[in-house]
């Protein structure tokens, strides 16, 4: 199985808490701010507090094989999305909404984490959008983000399209929270 794929069934399954990653999501995911995420759907029939957790472990796989700052890139992700309303819905302000939701998850993450968002974390969630946006990140924290953010989003359109691949998915996630061990690398 393609280790990405590996990643995101991994990532949406129950053996996912019980990952060392989680430690470092856990404070930002137990808010009630975090929380009331899932009353949104990002993808299809994926909501997104599902979506931030897939592209968080996928973020912090990405940093722990380049290298680099695994926290910072997983903090960044678990904030990247952090803003409350339906871009689906078809208010006329959430037409730009690829251009303009960094900025209000920025907000959102500096109210709810203070100073814990740092200049990395601030530019990889400013900047997760590229190349919709013109600006790249600056730092390879952000990259992960952006790859990351990218893999997932088109893992859940491809998997959520059909009930055929729906079905695929949901027999590799039952497979790893089956498994006594995580199989995912």
């Amino acid at each position: 199985m393609n280790r990405f794929l590996t990643y995101y069934a991994f990532s949406r399954s129950e053996k996912l808490f019980e990952d060392p990653f989680f430690e470092t999501a856990r404070p930002i995911y137990e808010t009630p701010e975090f929380q009331s995420l899932g009353q949104y759907i990002q993808h299809h029939d994926v909501n997104r507090i599902t979506h931030i957790l897939s592209v968080a472990y996928l973020s912090g796989k990405i940093a722990e094989h380049w290298g680099i700052d695994k926290e910072t890139t997983v903090k960044a992700a678990m904030l990247h999305d952090l803003f409350y309303y339906d871009w689906h819905d078809g208010e006329w302000w959430h037409r730009p909404h690829g251009l303009r939701h960094p900025g209000f998850a920025l907000v959102n993450a500096k109210l709810l984490c203070g100073r814990e968002v740092d200049e990395r974390v601030e530019n990889a969630i400013l900047r997760h959008m590229w190349p919709l946006t013109v600006i790249p990140p600056k730092y390879a924290e952000g990259y992960a983000l952006t790859i990351a953010d990218k893999i997932c989003a088109s893992l859940e359109l491809y998997y959520t399209k059909t009930p055929q691949r729906r079905e695929k998915l949901q027999q590799m996630i039952d497979r790893i929270n089956e498994s006594g061990e995580a199989e995912h690398g």
